[in-house]
């Protein structure tokens, strides 16, 4: 174990959780596309969007652009920030680079793709299940604040299509969150993959990609806040014992 090996465990442990997260810089770029966008340099946008996207983003109009970038906030923040600190909390830093790791590797062989079809699909189921608890915490924390009746109801009467549970479950209840719709078809490589509609209000823009970002830093909030109210709850017992 690495731990035998380090006389600052605690510190080893922070700069593997240092190492999995990389939100701040995935921030920065999803705001350069919403720019691009902005200024109408779609032909920019599509090209910095195949950085974060496995889809075919060459068909994708400047809302479809936007569409994608907002569903892609939502999903990474949910698996790659909330995963990782969950599992840093549940196992340590080494747990947590694992998980990342895993998430990356899902990413690289994922099996939307035709050519990861089959080869890619142990991978997705782990990926998948070791990120349940992020996608179910974040779904909750994104009901809690904009409306469990609303984000339930789209839920109910939504049917779902080629989308797992629980990321269908999260993008209905961040379409609720930044008030536009949601999933629909998308190409990856030639295949047309057919996907829930997820009905909100309106189609997305450009500003929903900000908006999206602060949605994620509130829930990034409100995960912080219940963590350290289940610390201190935790010291209290103790304490009292």
């Amino acid at each position: 174990s690495l731990y035998q090996f380090s006389e600052l465990p605690q510190l080893l442990d922070a700069l593997l959780l240092y190492l999995s997260l990389d939100w701040q810089q995935q921030r920065k770029y999803m705001l350069g596309i919403s720019d691009s966008l902005k200024r109408g340099q779609l032909t920019l946008a599509k090209e910095q969007a195949t950085r974060l996207l496995l889809r075919d983003t060459s068909r994708l109009t400047a809302m479809g652009v936007s569409k994608a970038i907002v569903e892609s906030i939502m999903l990474r923040n949910t698996r790659l920030m909330l995963g990782v600190c969950c599992w840093f909390l549940a196992g340590g830093g080494i747990a947590a680079l694992a998980y990342r790791l895993l998430q990356e590797l899902a990413q690289q062989w994922n099996s939307k793709l035709p050519l990861n079809r089959y080869f890619g699909m142990p991978i997705a189921w782990l990926a998948v299940v070791t990120a349940a608890p992020a996608m179910l915490i974040g779904s909750v924390i994104l009901a809690l604040q904009h409306g469990i009746s609303r984000c339930y109801k789209q839920v109910r009467q939504i049917p779902r299509l080629n989308i797992n549970y629980l990321s269908f479950l999260l993008l209905c209840c961040s379409s609720v969150a930044v008030r536009c719709n949601l999933g629909g078809p998308a190409y990856y490589g030639r295949t047309k993959l057919l996907r829930s509609r997820i009905s909100y209000q309106r189609e997305p823009a450009w500003q929903d990609i900000g908006s999206a970002v602060r949605v994620v830093h509130f829930a990034q909030l409100y995960f912080m806040l219940l963590v350290l109210s289940v610390t201190l709850v935790q010291l209290a017992l103790i304490w009292l014992k």
